[in-house]
């Protein structure tokens, strides 16, 4: 045996011994195995993927059951009572998990032959599903992200980060990819009145929050159902394509002060519904309802929800139900990120705190509000006011994940308190670990401020299996292989997100400057006509921008588009943000001038900031005495090698 491979059995052996001391203890898993062994979650996950191919969830629930199969040999006890011995809160979930890892029931074990019960004959199915296809289609943009190219053609919506120092371990879903995974569907409106339509939107999406603080599960984001529904699916299709292995769906009616809700749990593998229930209710009791409803789907599915899950759950947001029609209505026009669309919202959440001054998801809301809509260049009172309403909300109630996301975006961009970022998207994923935009947050804070490309690869990873098709998350993984000059997976994920939202010219942006980075500069400025040509307010910009490609190449292009920039700084309808300027003269080769503008990008505190360290178009900077002063400046220290 070698000396790696020495060290390996030493490992499992010492971590057999500690599982084998808690065996009987169900809350026993992988971040108190983690801690009694001295690694980090990730340290373990790596070394347990080294050394047998398992992930760290799956080699603790393997133990399990190869020691209840000795205590069923042993004819002990009932294989209930074992299943409870081996640390199984569910015996029918045992039973279940018995018979897909040894190919028998427990029932069964009496009947086999000592040969048929080594272990080492035992044939064990693999629990690695496969990964979803990889087709997309054209899909309207929902969710939160609105990225509208301005005069210079790039006004590009950007987020997360890093802690220059500081080991990043990704929250569980990146390390322990779960076994099961969920939809809820949004439930039929069983009338016609526009309120009972913002009501059953409402009670989908609050039971699909409390399905996504469960650990075990992956849940797939609104935005990614959404997706799919616009296509008008057939259900075969839609189950098809959203490759989840249960579905939630149901209707909802409100008569006066009455509810009537129908759900339902399909099993979408073996295509039988599993699980339906008719709920007659006070409109009084609706949030008492929603925990209800999550807490008979989780049991349904053998998940086990710990007491700080279920009390989450049944934590009422408000007394005041008025102010949760409010905040539903605001809710139901969340995509809606246009300038009409940023003020009917902010009304909403602002009739809904002034009817509850205590109302926290409403501060939530109004603090995404105010940091976004000026971005990428909100004034001073949007951002003291978005900080301001997201602390309220943290203060209020701080086990929300979405204020804890906001305020990490707010640090990042704008507060370049590092530490702060990392606490509070740590903070945000162990709130709710199927917080998709968080995850997308995180990878940019990772990679750009920490330089940890494996990490932010991990997190983004984590954010397409919530939303598979999501245009940010496709759009942000073509940026970071862009970093590396990794052009077939960078034009990859950017075709894929031009696929998913076709009209959204970030995708057109970054395919431009793929191109142009792999020296093919005939088809980088295809790109920007291509993206430019479908807005009658940009096409204007494609016959200048084209004789500049003439005169001078792709760097042609780079000084037009920052002139125009410079020279239109004074429009209202225009922001400029010196650190876009910088960007495009250090890719120039512009030294001088991109340091000038990193410094007053610096002095503003513009948007994307964070992303000077390891940003691949300053790296002939990296060793300038102006940059690594902007670099002190920022607090992100000496450089590390790029991990990659």
């Amino acid at each position: 045996m070698s000396g790696k491979q020495h060290l390996g059995h030493q490992l499992i052996k010492c971590l057999e011994e500690i599982l084998e001391k808690n065996l009987e203890n169900e809350k026993f898993g992988v971040n108190e195995l983690a801690k009694e062994i001295g690694f980090s979650r990730s340290q373990l996950h790596r070394k347990l993927q080294n050394i047998s191919g398992q992930s760290t969830s799956q080699f603790i629930r393997e133990f399990r059951l190869r020691k209840a199969l000795i205590m069923l040999q042993n004819d002990e006890v009932t294989s209930s009572e074992i299943a409870y011995r081996v640390g199984f809160n569910s015996p029918t979930y045992f039973n279940t998990s018995f018979k897909d890892y040894f190919g028998f029931t427990p029932g069964e074990t009496k009947y086999k032959t000592t040969e048929e019960l080594d272990f080492n004959n035992l044939v064990k199915p693999t629990t690695h599903r496969p990964s979803p296809k990889k087709k997309v289609y054209a899909l309207v943009l929902t969710g939160i992200l609105v990225v509208v190219l301005g005069f210079s053609g790039v006004k590009l919506i950007n987020k997360g980060k890093e802690v220059p120092g500081k080991e990043v371990v990704p929250n569980q879903n990146v390390l322990d990819y779960p076994k099961k995974t969920i939809a809820v569907l949004p439930f039929k409106s069983l009338s016609n009145l526009e309120e009972n339509e913002f009501f059953a939107e409402g009670m989908r999406q609050d039971i699909l929050d409390n399905l996504s603080k469960i650990d075990e599960l992956v849940v797939r984001s609104q935005q990614s159902v959404a997706q799919l529904l616009d296509q008008k699916l057939s259900n075969k299709e839609l189950v098809e394509k959203l490759d989840v292995d249960y579905l939630v769906g149901g209707s909802v009616q409100r008569i006066d002060n009455r509810v009537k809700i129908r759900v339902h749990l399909t099993d979408t593998r073996q295509d039988v519904q599993m699980w339906s229930q008719d709920f007659d209710r006070e409109y009084a009791d609706v949030f008492i309802l929603e925990s209800e409803i999550s807490r008979l789907i989780a049991t349904e599915l053998h998940l086990l929800i710990s007491p700080l899950n279920m009390e989450r759950f049944e934590k009422i947001p408000t007394d005041n139900l008025e102010a949760f029609n409010y905040y539903n209505k605001a809710r139901f026009y969340w995509c809606d990120f246009s300038e009409g669309g940023f003020e009917l919202i902010e009304t909403y959440l602002n009739k809904s705190i002034q009817l509850d001054p205590d109302f926290a998801l409403g501060y939530s809301g109004l603090a995404e509000i105010y940091l976004w809509k000026s971005w990428p260049t909100p004034s001073y009172d949007e951002l003291v006011k978005g900080k301001q309403y997201a602390m309220k909300a943290v203060e209020i109630d701080p086990d929300l994940s979405e204020p804890h996301r906001v305020l990490g975006w707010y640090y990042l961009n704008y507060g370049w308190d590092w530490e702060k970022v990392e606490e509070e998207f740590e903070r945000s994923l162990e709130l709710n670990p199927n917080n998709y935009e968080t995850y997308c947050m995180y990878a940019q804070y990772v990679f750009y401020t920490l330089g940890d490309f494996d990490k932010a690869r991990d997190l983004l990873d984590s954010a397409k299996r919530i939303y598979p098709n999501s245009f940010y998350a496709n759009v942000l993984s073509s940026e970071l292989y862009l970093q590396l000059e990794d052009f077939d997976n960078a034009l990859e994920d950017a075709t894929m997100a031009e696929l998913v939202v076709p009209r959204d010219l970030w995708s057109y942006w970054v395919k431009f400057k793929i191109y142009a980075a792999m020296g093919k500069e005939e088809e980088a400025i295809k790109m920007l006509e291509e993206g430019w040509s479908l807005y009658p307010e940009f096409k204007s910009n494609i016959p200048p921008m084209r004789q500049a490609f003439e005169n001078n190449g792709v760097n042609g292009v780079f000084q037009w588009i920052n002139d125009s920039d410079i020279n239109n700084s004074d429009s209202e309808s225009f922001q400029l943000n010196a650190y876009w300027v910088a960007e495009k003269f250090a890719s120039m080769g512009e030294n001088e001038k991109a340091l000038d503008w990193l410094e007053t990008a610096l002095e503003e505190q513009n948007a994307d900031m964070f992303k000077t360290k390891y940003h691949a178009c300053f790296s002939k900077l990296r060793k300038e005495p102006r940059f690594l002063h902007i670099l002190e400046k920022l607090g992100l220290g000496d450089y590390e090698p790029l991990k990659t």
